[in-house]
């Protein structure tokens, strides 16, 4: 699913990791924790296509993260840690807008999670507080059937109550998945509750 072979990254002329090895195999929830700064994100960011690693290869779903960046995004569910969406409109047409860009994209299912997340479908999605929108950005990888889902600490900033109820929800929708998922989090009782496995950085 994904495999990360000696690869180094330098950032402001530090090391940042170095000949890191990591595998993930089908079908199991992945968690990455660290201190903020440790490299999490940038690790993320690398698997998903944003950065060239200095040294090293990245293998994703069998493709070459940057290289092959469209074919990546078609099968990968990404949330980014500051994900920012179309403020100016509603969720339901932030949906219908991006439904054509996803062949395996759900209105049924998309409609459910708006529910379920107790989402306003009438109200401009910048008007939303910081657990609601965290779950209409979730809802956009949720709503779909993606191979891979990576979801870069998408809980950050919340307050404890409302990170406690996103949590509750992710876990709950997670179960509907078959497919691999990656979460980061600085925060060990976030992962532990979701995770198969997990890697401390």
């Amino acid at each position: 699913m994904i495999t990360v072979n000696n690869v180094s990254m330098n950032f402001s002329g530090q090391t940042l990791f170095k000949d890191v090895e990591l595998k993930f195999v089908p079908g199991n929830c992945y968690g990455i924790i660290g201190a903020n700064g440790a490299g999490k994100s940038t690790s993320i960011r690398l698997m998903t296509g944003q950065l060239f690693a200095d040294s090293g290869k990245i293998s994703v779903l069998g493709l070459a993260p940057v290289k092959e960046a469209v074919a990546l995004r078609l099968r990968l569910g990404y949330v980014a840690e500051t994900e920012r969406l179309f403020d100016f409109l509603t969720p339901p047409e932030l949906f219908a807008f991006l439904k054509h860009f996803f062949p395996d994209w759900s209105d049924r299912r998309a409609t459910e999670l708006l529910h379920r997340f107790r989402l306003p479908a009438d109200k401009k999605i910048g008007s939303f507080s910081r657990g609601m929108y965290a779950k209409t950005a979730l809802i956009t990888v949720m709503a779909r059937r993606p191979e891979l889902v990576i979801l870069d600490d998408p809980a950050l900033g919340l307050d404890t109550v409302s990170r406690s109820d996103f949590m509750t929800q992710l876990i709950e929708s997670i179960q509907e998945y078959e497919h691999t998922i990656l979460l980061s989090s600085h925060l060990i009782s976030e992962v532990e509750g979701v995770c198969d496995h997990v890697g401390i950085l």
